[in-house]
């Protein structure tokens, strides 16, 4: 589950810097210059770089609920817990879960992003009731025994850069061989 308003934010940000890109390579190959290797690069790591990160604080954030388990998804981590190990489930001004061993995991994704607060509240609301009813369904049914540890984990979504970059370098050296062919 995403806070679906920061998300349509993060690739309304994104689909310029998308644009920009692709017309800064379409504009190389039209009026060729003497830009140098130094464009390559900066176009094919500037662009993937800032749209990833745009994505990284708007749009991957979000709550994965999985048979016996939670999956908060955050900025750069990811916390995987067992429903026996969540004491509660609240919105304090975003989505908090609480553990049974005392500690608290906010969610990213659910953090009361100005946009939800005007446009969302309500439907970010139900999510969290959404997230809270089916945690204590699992617990109620007995689902999902076995350690109350939760894990947290790094979250880069470093894939999705690489074959960002990747693709942009290919774009890039095209675009470069064909306005010197």
């Amino acid at each position: 589950m995403k806070n679906w308003w920061t998300a349509t934010f993060g690739l309304a940000i994104s689909f310029p810097l998308v644009m920009l890109w692709l017309t800064w390579s379409l504009e190389r190959s039209l009026a060729p210059a003497d830009s140098g290797v130094w464009e390559i690069y900066f176009v094919s790591l500037f662009f993937p770089f800032n749209v990833w990160i745009a994505l990284k604080f708007c749009y991957f954030p979000g709550v994965e609920l999985a048979p016996g388990r939670v999956v908060v998804k955050n900025i750069f981590r990811a916390y995987q817990i067992p429903v026996f190990a969540v004491r509660a489930v609240r919105w304090d001004g975003g989505l908090t879960l609480y553990l049974e061993n005392g500690k608290r995991i906010d969610s990213f994704g659910f953090g009361g992003s100005l946009l939800a607060d005007i446009f969302a509240k309500s439907s970010n609301l139900e999510r969290v009731r959404r997230i809270k009813t089916q945690i204590l369904d699992e617990v109620d049914r007995g689902e999902g025994e076995g350690s109350l540890r939760a894990s947290r984990m790094s979250y880069l979504n470093l894939s999705f850069l690489l074959a960002f970059v990747a693709s942009s370098f290919v774009l890039n050296i095209s675009v470069e061989l064909l306005v010197q062919g």
